[in-house]
């Protein structure tokens, strides 16, 4: 057992968390789509059509070696124990998985002021990146609170096929939005209400 089963299985309990996904479960998967809706102009961008079926994922199998930064296959209830983690320091059901000064090193904005003012997208994609966020490990940083959103150091990054969550360590919330749909999110951007729909929601949830 790697390091990383060892994470995913003995201390966060993620059964279903891995790099090279099974036969058994890829009956499981969500089958990506193309089509999108624009913030822009609400209307749908693309055909909708399948762009691939699970089995021939790169996380199947299908490559010489697993990504490096992307590509773990999972499910809503082992990402929020991952969360969990992160907002419990490193801890989890009262178990250490990492150490409190490594937590603390990912969820600090590292970012210089040079690096926030030359987004890593070209132009005209995600220049705004950084207005209300920085960057620790892997993990985008909330620095500023826009009306009832997340709160300044909520932890938090969208995939690029929709998948979105964020952990809130001021109101001690996890919430995950699993989508599966091409262009929802450009860099780092949502395309779609979608996104602004699923953070006033939740935080409406909460006043309620």
């Amino acid at each position: 057992m790697n390091t990383a089963q060892r994470l995913w299985r003995s201390f966060l309990r993620q059964s279903d968390t891995t790099a090279l996904d099974p036969d058994c479960r890829r009956g499981r998967g969500r089958v990506p789509r193309t089509g999108a809706v624009d913030r822009r102009d609400q209307h749908p961008a693309g055909d909708n059509r399948t762009m691939g079926r699970p089995a021939k994922s790169p996380s199947n199998g299908h490559g010489a070696v697993s990504s490096g930064g992307a590509g773990l296959v999972s499910t809503g209830d082992d990402y929020a124990r991952f969360a969990h983690m992160l907002l419990g320091n490193g801890q989890f059901d009262g178990v250490r998985v990492l150490s409190r000064q490594l937590v603390e090193a990912m969820t600090t904005d590292h970012l210089t002021e040079r690096q926030r003012a030359e987004p890593p997208f070209a132009l005209p994609l995600g220049q705004n990146l950084w207005a209300e966020h920085g960057f620790g490990y892997g993990l985008r940083v909330r620095t500023r609170q826009s009306g009832a959103g997340p709160s300044v150091g909520t932890l938090s990054w969208p995939g690029g096929l929709g998948t979105a969550w964020y952990a809130d360590p001021h109101k001690d919330v996890v919430a995950l939005l699993l989508l599966q749909s091409q262009n929802l999110i450009v860099a780092a951007d949502w395309r779609s209400t979608i996104g602004d729909d699923f953070r006033t929601l939740t935080a409406r949830a909460l006043e309620d």
